[in-house]
């Protein structure tokens, strides 16, 4: 079973790659169940004070960037606003939205000096 979207094992497998030679361009592109990640290798300033180098060898560093895959958000029905407000043990809730492709809930909470609720699944589901 393959996951939406792991992060942590795209970064990894774009330095592997990167590191190896493996490819030979600053940008990868990774076909994920969330949409297209792209890793760029962006050099970095010569590292010189590293303990493992001998004398005034330098090691050529480089930081990767992603572009993580976007999820557009549309309207939610509001109709279904009580029941996800009682799934948030009655929390005031300001908007909904719902994303496109995850057909996730992004809830947008008044403000409160803390949250601790519960969330009941099977209400909303």
């Amino acid at each position: 079973m393959q996951v939406k979207l792991c992060g942590h094992a795209t970064l990894a497998a774009a330095h592997i790659l990167f590191s190896s030679g493996s490819v030979d361009t600053n940008i990868i592109e990774f076909a994920t169940l969330s949409g297209l990640l792209t890793a760029k290798r962006i050099p970095a300033i010569n590292i010189s004070s590293a303990s493992n180098l001998q004398n005034d060898e330098t090691e050529d560093g480089f930081y990767i960037e992603l572009d993580f895959p976007a999820d557009p958000v549309t309207d939610f029905n509001f109709d279904e606003t009580s029941l996800v407000s009682g799934a948030l043990s009655g929390a005031s809730i300001i908007d909904i939205r719902r994303t496109q492709v995850a057909d996730d809930l992004l809830v947008i909470l008044k403000s409160v000096p803390y949250l601790l609720f519960t969330i009941h699944i099977p209400t909303i589901s």
